[in-house]
């Protein structure tokens, strides 16, 4: 049986997580998600029950707002690519990214990271990550620090304020 692996990004990890719940019979030797808009509370242990732990890497972009916002302003999608899942079944490794990042600096990552787990079965620990005197990423910070990012966030929110708004203004 031929071997299948997936690297998703932002509406794509959903898209896996819903094969997976929808064909649990269906196994993939690895899965790297990145700008994931999965739920937290997403079953994993039911859904890749034959996967080891070191065979789904969530890699975070700490100043990836869209996750943030379609957990936000949607049903269905979480925000796992902003604050990682933090659960025993999923390895959440943790960059100074932004929503896609992880496919600039002409496949810096993509080499650096993702490769390694491919090519040696090697999880390859995040520098941000262990850097102690790393900026904070709170959600001000946020913006501050990116001012497109917070720009769009602001937009999208106030977009959804008004609608809202006017949904219930006559209730």
């Amino acid at each position: 049986m031929a071997k299948v692996s997936v690297i998703a990004h932002s509406f794509g990890t959903y898209v896996v997580s819903r094969i997976l719940e929808d064909h649990p019979d269906i196994k993939f030797e690895k899965i790297v998600l990145s700008g994931c808009l999965i739920k937290r509370s997403y079953p994993w242990d039911r859904n890749a029950q034959n996967m080891q732990k070191s065979s789904i890497i969530n890699d975070v972009g700490v100043r990836d707002i869209w996750p943030l916002i379609a957990s936000c302003a949607t049903w269905g999608y979480g925000s796992t690519g902003r604050v990682g899942f933090k659960s025993a079944t999923v390895t959440d490794r943790y960059f100074d990214y932004s929503h896609s990042e992880f496919f600039e600096n002409n496949g810096l990552h993509i080499r650096k990271y993702w490769r390694p787990l491919f090519e040696f079965d090697e999880i390859v620990p995040s520098e941000w990550e262990a850097d102690a005197n790393r900026p904070k990423t709170g959600f001000t910070t946020l913006f501050a620090a990116h001012q497109n990012t917070g720009i769009a966030a602001i937009v999208v929110i106030l977009t959804v304020a008004i609608a809202l708004y006017f949904l219930f203004k006559n209730v």
